[in-house]
């Protein structure tokens, strides 16, 4: 409503200096009407402002290389830790890895990243394994849940901002893959060609056991 007002024409007399007519503009427009006819804003939003502040900005002070780890909350941890291990593979660097702050963080190896299981999951935490949870929520803003089972009543896949995580493959064959995981009890969801980092190449769809969504991506397509 403010912009369609500052697009009316501002009542002026002929000869008047163009401070005297910002002053009637403040008359009858809102103040944040007015801080944007002064800005000499070209929108309601102001975005040719932020497009030339955009292309004036400097870039980052670092490069970017490469995920390093994505961190999954848990329910189950012995569920998480035996689908993450057994049935995809993930290996354990060191055995001070698994069940660090009192049982609170665990960090699995898969290729060049980690995937790090955060157990909300009182059965298996110990000490101030509870505490930790909730300290490092969120990447250490912390929790407000009174307990961790209060949190993780609160965890759920499908409310989650993650889509799906993406693992890449080698010896990718659909139909193998399919009789792996029934046989492991795992349900495919969806399968197709799929545009990752490398390309467009076959991608297999399965949940974890918190239902989060895993794509397995295997190589690009031969030109």
């Amino acid at each position: 409503r403010a912009w369609s007002m500052l697009r009316r024409p501002v009542p002026r007399v002929s000869g008047a200096p163009a401070s005297l007519t910002f002053r009637a503009a403040r008359m009858f427009l809102a103040p944040s009407a007015v801080l944007l006819l002064a800005s000499g804003r070209s929108g309601p939003t102001g975005c040719s402002d932020r497009a030339a502040v955009a292309g004036r900005r400097s870039p980052p002070p670092f490069a970017l290389q490469r995920i390093d780890h994505i961190v999954l909350r848990t329910r189950n941890f012995s569920a998480a830790y035996d689908f993450y291990t057994r049935i995809l593979g993930c290996t354990v660097d060191d055995p001070g890895d698994v069940g660090r702050f009192g049982g609170a963080l665990t960090h699995l190896r898969a290729g060049d990243a980690y995937i790090d299981l955060l157990a909300y999951d009182a059965g298996a935490l110990r000490g101030d394994g509870s505490a930790a949870i909730l300290r490092m929520h969120a990447g250490g803003s912390g929790s407000a849940a009174a307990s961790v089972d209060d949190a993780a009543r609160m965890l759920s896949a499908e409310r989650s901002t993650l889509d799906h995580l993406c693992l890449r493959i080698d010896h990718f064959d659909e139909p193998g893959l399919r009789q792996y995981f029934a046989a492991m009890g795992v349900e495919v969801i969806a399968a197709g060609q799929r545009k990752g980092a490398e390309g467009v190449g076959p991608s297999i769809y399965v949940r974890d056991p918190d239902g989060n969504v895993v794509e397995l991506k295997g190589p690009i397509a031969s030109a």
